[in-house]
């Protein structure tokens, strides 16, 4: 078991603090070196991650169940600085000294005493070819768009881009690169800045647009429902994304889910009820009370703003009275 002081100490060896452009973490596949789980702790103040990795041996190899390699801690990227700081609290390349109630402890010292404690989301990028538009497939492909700071790539061709984990005020950003081709699979983690928050949103209505033509394209929904779950995912507040996935959730015949989606999109734009109303993609759940009561509590739809720049449209000019006549 590890106490608060031994996980205060683990914090401040020397040994435990690494320097450079990414992190690399070493993992296995599903089907050659058994499978890994990487996610975020929480995430603190300024531009610091805590993350957890764990990575299992394939099957018939080791105990089931428990990790060959472990590392818990925190990635930082500290103000003006150009390489990030990585301190790994609780770790193992072997296995050796794997216990899952000290990583379930060193979490949560990370989040409560070290306040990481922030939630983020996620933008999983879907190895599946991008719908035929102009530009689409470099909008979701590429990093160009976050000009992030510092720059993101410097790796060899065989890496590629396949998770963003954001930051809650998207002021920063965990990136995933990943090498699909070697024996094991190799994840580069690079933390960064990203100067405009709203890229968050705009990737987000580039996975909505590949979404809607998968659907109204080419009919396909399995395609079309996974990049929804993406952009909600990513961006949970995005009404249109919301909305859209309800309907092809829907059409999925996964009613709860699509009734939960629903109500995000509607709650915060009430022209989405309107919508609702008559979209035939929720026909299976017109004589749900559910979705009745959902609609019926929307608030009136938003006024749209016309764009910056867009000219007034002229006012008829009103027509005065005629003068009054008085007989005398």
């Amino acid at each position: 078991m590890i106490s608060g002081l031994a996980l205060a100490l683990a914090l401040a060896a020397p040994g435990a603090l690494a320097q450079g452009r990414s992190t690399i973490v070493h993992v296995g596949t599903a089907t050659r070196s058994g499978y890994e789980e990487l996610g975020i702790v929480g995430w603190g103040e300024g531009c610091s991650v805590a993350i957890r990795y764990l990575r299992y041996p394939p099957e018939g190899v080791g105990l089931r169940g428990v990790p060959d390699a472990f590392r818990i801690g925190t990635i930082t990227l500290s103000p003006d600085a150009a390489e990030q700081k990585e301190r790994w609290v609780y770790a193992s390349e072997s296995g050796r000294g794997w216990a899952p109630e000290d990583m379930d402890k060193t979490a949560a010292y990370l989040r409560d005493q070290g306040r990481h404690d922030r939630k983020g989301t996620v933008e999983h990028l879907r190895s599946a070819r991008v719908a035929d538009q102009p530009g689409l497939q470099a909008l979701l492909t590429s990093t160009a768009v976050f000009q992030s700071d510092p720059p993101l790539g410097g790796f060899p061709e065989r890496y590629r881009f396949t998770s963003v984990y954001y930051s809650p005020l998207v002021s920063c950003a965990l990136f995933d690169f990943t090498d699909r081709r070697s024996p094991q699979d190799g994840h580069r983690l690079v933390l960064a800045r990203l100067p405009e928050p709203g890229v968050r949103r705009s990737r987000a209505r580039a996975h909505v647009t590949n979404a809607l033509l998968f659907y109204r394209n080419e009919g396909d929904l399995t395609s079309a429902e996974a990049e929804l779950a993406v952009a909600s995912a990513m961006d949970p507040q995005y009404s249109l994304a919301r909305y859209n996935h309800a309907l092809l959730l829907s059409l999925h015949g996964r009613f709860n889910e699509a009734l939960a989606s629903l109500k995000v999109a509607v709650t915060r734009d009430g022209a989405f009820a309107v919508e609702a109303r008559k979209a035939p993609e929720l026909e299976a759940l017109k004589d749900d009370p559910r979705l009745a009561a959902l609609l019926a509590a929307a608030p009136a739809p938003r006024q749209r703003r016309p764009p910056p720049g867009t000219p007034e449209k002229p006012q008829p000019e009103k027509k005065s009275a005629a003068p009054e006549r008085r007989r005398y």
